[in-house]
């Protein structure tokens, strides 16, 4: 004989055993007619046998109905029908879950539907009907007795499958539960609360003040409690530890549920246990698809950063590779032009001044023109493709910010006068030295006196300031021009970015390496300007501070 069918015969021989000492400690409670309880546990137990370890243990499920039923005093004929009622009903029960797509874990809401509806609600019918209907046609039962008989034998397979089956087919998801120690001692302080109040509820006297205090609702938070931290398993094994407590109490002649006639008092019990399940069961798979839901959107939401990031990188890599290349044909380009600059300036020396050369001069120093302005745009490549790979150099040195600004008006009042501009300079007294690359900041200078110049109309003033600012002086550069709008403000400092044209026009990259100075000096620039009524731009520079040194390079 194989292993399989060893291991196969082992779990029917396991099954009919456990059926078997379940099914007599369940009648144990009172029952209707000798063979109908409030709750059976055999229900639960085959359904769950059956779910989680396939059909082919059913014989397990025939075997122990029929010696439990010998056990009760049946029949041989009664013990069979009620046997085979057992067994159907099992079989049924968990075919049709497999049907539906059933996951034993109870983490969906439609798992949990899906046993009470087809599980607990349908295939039970068949066990009470097949079952009732032996015990009538074997003379146990009276015709008055069918309905009842009837109702307690359904109801009572109904509290077992969602009562034991969920704690059998959910409780081993708690495994995590008993390798985390503070998650294990948070557990058993539930069930200990549970056994406590189930005591209080079903144990103790009515009159004792306690049992005055707490009602079967008070089952309720704990169980809220549980299946919101430990999920299904932890719901179904509350549930399953609070329904024992209302059967043991209920079956010893105490509790609420005890005082009243039988048939009130078994439907009082199982309605309750079937209340108790059933909410809880929901609100754990509520609980885990709602956690399931947020994991799985964090998951595409780091996914999606992760995506993000490697785009981005891919275009740094792809951006670093242009200035890279940018980078040598500017620098290749240096030598010709300079020489074809160094030509053009002989020419224009050698050439008369007369009518007949004029033609002659005029074609030269538009040549010479476009070469500057070449040179001018390598330049400006050179100095982004450095920034950018921060291998720009810059020698910080303490200078005199109100020299400074003298210095810079004089110099560019030349680009001012020859777009009919007046150039003027507006210095605060006294300000301390900034700590700075002279020759960077006068880049900056001319580089917004250019901007300034070509968006201001003749007869126009450009002024630049400076003023004390904390730790800071501030710099400025004002002019009377058109203004910039609103939507143009945030991409001012963009390379390769152009505002509105102009006559004049350049590559875009000027108020760019403004930028990447002044932030390779730790300070900010920015923009404030009026449509109509000129702008003004201001950067700022760290002052020379105690622990400075004469010079610091970068």
């Amino acid at each position: 004989m194989s292993v399989p069918r060893n291991r196969e015969l082992a779990g029917i021989a396991l099954l009919a055993t456990v059926y078997v000492v379940a099914g007599r400690l369940g009648l144990l409670i009172t029952a209707v007619g000798g063979f109908a309880t409030p709750v059976w546990a055999p229900t639960g137990l085959s359904l769950a046998a059956l779910v989680l370890f396939g059909h082919r243990l059913w014989p397990g499920v025939a075997l122990g109905a029929l010696l439990v039923n010998f056990w009760a005093g049946a029949s041989a004929g009664v013990a069979v029908g009620i046997s085979a009622g057992n067994t159907l009903e099992a079989v049924v029960g968990a075919y049709a879950l497999r049907r539906v797509g059933f996951d034993p874990g109870l983490n969906r809401l439609k798992d949990v539907f899906a046993l009470i509806v087809f599980a607990a609600l349908l295939s039970t019918v068949v066990s009470a009907t097949v079952g009732v209907s032996t015990l009538f046609l074997g003379g146990v039962l009276s015709r008055a007795q069918l309905l009842e008989t009837w109702r307690v034998w359904w109801i009572g397979d109904v509290v077992g499958d969602i009562v034991v089956a969920p704690f059998l087919m959910a409780a081993p998801g708690l495994r995590e539960v008993l390798l985390d120690r503070r998650r294990l001692w948070e557990g058993l302080g539930i069930v200990l609360l549970l056994v406590v109040v189930g005591d209080i509820v079903f144990r103790l006297e009515p009159t004792t003040p306690l049992h005055l205090a707490l009602r079967p609702a008070s089952f309720f938070p704990l169980l809220v409690w549980a299946a919101l931290r430990f999920g299904p398993g932890g719901g179904a094994t509350a549930t399953f530890v609070a329904s024992m407590m209302a059967i043991w109490g209920t079956a010893s002649g105490t509790g609420p549920f005890a005082d009243r006639v039988l048939a009130e008092s078994l439907t009082l019990l199982q309605s309750f246990m079937a209340n108790l399940a059933g909410t809880t069961l929901v609100l754990a798979a509520v609980t885990t698809e709602r956690r399931r839901a947020q994991s799985a959107l964090r998951e595409a939401h780091d996914e999606l950063e992760a995506r993000v990031q490697q785009r981005t990188a891919e275009l740094r890599a792809a951006i670093l590779a242009r200035d890279q290349t940018l980078g040598v044909v500017a620098h290749d380009l240096r030598n010709p032009l300079a020489a074809a600059r160094l030509a053009t300036a002989a020419i224009v020396r050698t050439l008369p001044d007369d009518d007949r050369s004029a033609a002659a001069r005029k074609a030269a120093l538009t040549v010479e023109f476009a070469v500057q302005r070449a040179t001018r745009l390598i330049r400006d490549l050179l100095d982004v493709t450095r920034l950018e790979a921060g291998t720009l150099h810059f020698e910080r040195q303490p200078l005199s910010a109100d020299e400074l600004v003298v210095e810079v008006t004089d110099a560019l009042a030349q680009v001012a006068s020859e777009s009919a501009l007046e150039l003027l300079a507006d210095v605060e007294r006294g300000l301390p030295p900034v700590l700075a690359d002279g020759e960077r900041l006068f880049r900056v200078f001319s580089n917004l006196v250019e901007n300034a110049a070509k968006f201001t109309p003749s007869g126009g003033r450009i002024r630049i300031g400076a003023r004390r600012d904390d730790k800071t002086v501030c710099f400025s550069v004002a002019d009377t021009g058109a203004g910039i709008t609103a939507e143009e403000v945030p991409h001012l400092f963009d390379r390769f970015w152009q505002g509105r044209p102009t006559d004049r026009l350049g590559a875009g990259l000027g108020l760019a390496i403004a930028k990447g100075i002044i932030d390779a000096h730790d300070g900010r620039i920015w923009v404030e300007s009026t449509p109509g009524r000129g702008s003004t731009f201001y950067f700022t520079i760290p002052i020379v501070t105690v622990n400075d040194g004469a010079a610091a390079p970068r």
